[in-house]
């Protein structure tokens, strides 16, 4: 303990880290915490702090223990949690989910309490637990849009074919149509006919299709709303 130092959390206060509580403004280092943010739940919840340091009501008794708080690795369980906390040569006490002080829960009816922080940042049970947002896209949008890579794939390919067999063409006939001046034609355009033919069949790729499939949701929500 020696080597960090004890927060204090005021009432009303989110706990901006996962904690172990160590006293509090009420008898027997007891506080309620909201924990809305984590589990959706809006009751109080009781937490108590161990005997070994509720007596120290001072961020500066606080400082001056010496001791050692053991504890399980980081993990996403919010009402599991498995460590033990010794002062000096005292026995060690274990530490349970009842002496948790979760990072995003918030202090109620309780003046002001000091805690051990144990896991922050990515490791504490908040992060753990959240996830990323999803992409939320209906069956409709998801063909739609396989199928329109599928399409633009076919357009590469129909252009490639193009560009190779005009390049071949013109290898073959260069001297035989010499009035078109193929000759006079570098190499490097086989990129300017590829370009050329993505261009012409760029009609393949329904552009407007995600424009009207938009329109059509719109109306649809309006004879819902209507």
């Amino acid at each position: 303990l020696s080597k960090h130092y004890p927060v204090k959390v005021v009432d009303g206060s989110h706990f901006p880290a996962d904690l172990i509580l160590m006293s509090s403004s009420e008898p027997q280092a007891m506080c309620y915490i909201e924990t809305s943010n984590l589990d959706g739940e809006t009751n109080l919840k009781l937490r108590q702090g161990s005997a070994l340091t509720a007596s120290n009501v001072t961020g500066g008794s606080l400082t001056e223990l010496r001791g050692v708080v053991e504890c399980e690795h980081p993990n996403r369980f919010l009402y599991e949690f498995v460590g033990n906390i010794r002062i000096g040569t005292k026995k060690a006490i274990p530490l349970g989910p009842d002496q948790i002080l979760l990072r995003g829960a918030c202090l109620k009816n309780t003046s002001w309490i000091y805690g051990l922080v144990i896991y922050t940042g990515k490791q504490s049970k908040l992060m753990l637990n959240s996830t990323s947002t999803p992409l939320k896209r209906s069956n409709v949008e998801k063909k739609t849009n396989s199928q329109i890579l599928l399409l633009f794939l076919l357009l590469v390919l129909l252009s490639l074919v193009c560009a190779i067999a005009n390049y071949l063409w013109v290898k073959a006939n260069q001297n035989t149509h010499w009035y078109l001046f193929y000759g006079e034609l570098s190499k490097s355009n086989f990129g300017y006919n590829l370009l050329t033919f993505i261009i012409l069949f760029n009609n393949l790729i329904p552009i407007s299709l995600q424009v009207t499939l938009e329109m059509v949701k719109f109306i649809q929500a309006i004879f819902i709303n209507w």
